[in-house]
């Protein structure tokens, strides 16, 4: 029996995710037919065709012709990180005109992956179809102390005066409370949740609940 063939497709900005994908030591029953990052890998097949197509980076309005060309000749499409699912931090450009776009939301996903980088065996598990969907919010997981105090101020830039109360008591908003644990934890290298991988819905409101604005 023929192995099932994957492509791991960069689209733009930085190449970490992209990186992620190359630590899946094992790949066990997929065959790695095209990756961005290794050699001849920069130009992907005209007439692609594989089982899964992983697509990681930023896309733009522009690429939305070639990413339906891609999505054709894919059976499953996985969005791997940040970005190919929400635009991620290259979607902060828009408010200077760019189109930077959510390939989720312009075009079908079988699963998209969250994170800045996201964790490679999460995308393991995705290929293998042995995702666990269970995930818990990262102030469960965090070693700072909450107080049930108002927050009085925001405070900026960031000076985190104590390493054990809970930034959000320090007056740096952290999305901890509207974020699942992931493999990066900001909040373990001196600096607040980002918010990457979501875990409600909408966590804006979930946000403006909790600081009770």
């Amino acid at each position: 029996m023929s192995k099932a063939k994957v492509a791991v497709h960069h689209l733009g900005g930085c190449d970490r995710c992209s990186w992620q994908t190359l630590a899946i030591a094992d790949w066990d029953e997929y065959t790695l037919v095209h990756h961005s990052l290794l050699k001849n890998g920069k130009s992907i097949p005209k007439n692609l065709d594989v089982d899964v197509l992983v697509l990681t980076g930023f896309a733009t309005r522009s690429d939305l012709k070639k990413l339906k060309k891609l999505n054709a000749g894919a059976t499953r499409v996985v969005a791997y990180g940040a970005c190919p699912t929400t635009g991620g931090i290259f979607g902060l450009a828009n408010q200077r005109g760019a189109e930077v776009i959510s390939v989720c939301n312009e075009l079908y996903a079988d699963s998209a992956i969250m994170g800045c980088p996201p964790n490679p065996e999460n995308l393991r598990a995705i290929l293998l179809k042995d995702a666990d969907d269970s995930s818990q919010p990262l102030c469960k997981t965090c070693n700072r102390t909450f107080q049930e105090d108002t927050f009085m101020e925001i405070v900026r830039p960031y000076v985190i005066e104590s390493a054990d109360l809970c930034y959000n008591n320090l007056g740096h908003p952290c999305s901890g409370v509207v974020s699942a644990e992931c493999s990066q934890r900001c909040v373990d290298f001196n600096a607040p949740c980002r918010g990457c991988v979501n875990l409600i819905e909408c966590p804006s409101l979930g946000m403006i609940s909790y600081f009770g604005t």
